[in-house]
């Protein structure tokens, strides 16, 4: 069985803002008997297509900011696709940063827990943010130019994951 990574994508209006919005999908064919199947059959198919085309070819840091389910499937699928060396985690509990840290040690990158974004957010070359927050996390006025933002979540009006512009 092959795999062909199929990207989607569509426009929608949210709050007078036209976001642009890509949602990916597998199509797996058999040459047997040339029936097809469409899925995502690996968690981290669509994160890694995100970075493939997004972010920059010798980024070798990545800062993922929040510890739930989809915190070490997003650091995975950046590793898989870039030379990442090092990699910086932010939760709002510290314990559950240092016990993804364990998780992910003796990998083929370093993986230490931070205790404040700012640390770190200016310095690395990607950065995933994943949370449910309501405030937001990554502040403009701390990016430069090149970076790979990576946000997931805040998919209701009341959730932030960024505040100011990241257009340079």
């Amino acid at each position: 069985m092959k795999s062909i990574p199929y990207i989607n994508s569509y426009m929608d209006n949210y709050d007078d803002l036209w976001i642009y919005w890509l949602s990916e999908v597998s199509i797996f064919y058999k040459n047997n008997n040339k029936s097809f199947e469409f899925g995502n059959k690996g968690k981290n198919l669509g994160y890694s297509l995100n970075s493939i085309f997004l972010s920059n070819k010798d980024a070798s840091s990545l800062l993922m900011i929040g510890t739930g389910a989809l915190s070490t499937n997003l650091i995975k699928a950046h590793v898989s696709v870039r030379p990442i060396k090092s990699v910086f985690i932010w939760g709002r509990n510290f314990e559950k940063a240092t016990a993804i840290c364990n998780k992910l040690k003796n990998k083929n990158f370093t993986i230490h827990p931070i205790r404040k974004i700012e640390e770190k957010i200016s310095k690395v070359d990607i950065i995933s943010c994943a949370t449910l927050s309501k405030i937001p996390l990554v502040k403009g006025k701390y990016l430069r130019n090149g970076q790979h933002i990576d946000l997931v979540g805040a998919y209701k009006k009341d959730m932030k994951l960024l505040l100011g512009l990241l257009f340079f």
